[in-house]
């Protein structure tokens, strides 16, 4: 397995890479704050956990990261599961939301 923090791209390409890194952080930490809230917006940190999911799964690949990779694919199950149930069902199947 590669180090994640060295780069073996061409010049430009580990900025990328590591864009990847940040954003899925980035994304993740929303999520996170977003279902804290326990509020109405709730729902949408589901989707902000997609994204990290894509974005952290993206770098687990280009990095050579096959584990983080796999963590990755069962974290995108939660949030697609999540994304269902909070978002896509129909109203008297998701749980009770509370105001903003």
């Amino acid at each position: 397995m590669a180090d994640p923090m060295s780069c073996n791209f061409p010049l430009g390409v580990c900025e990328w890479v590591r864009m990847f890194e940040l954003l899925g952080r980035i994304a993740g930490l929303l999520g996170s704050y977003l279902l804290s809230e326990n509020s109405t917006r709730s729902k949408y940190g589901w989707v902000a956990f997609l994204v990290s999911n894509g974005c952290i799964g993206t770098y687990a690949a280009l990095t050579d990261a096959p584990f983080l990779l796999l963590m990755q694919a069962g974290f995108t199950y939660t949030s697609i599961r999540g994304v269902r149930r909070w978002i896509l069902a129909k109203p008297q199947e998701r749980a009770p939301e509370r105001p903003a």
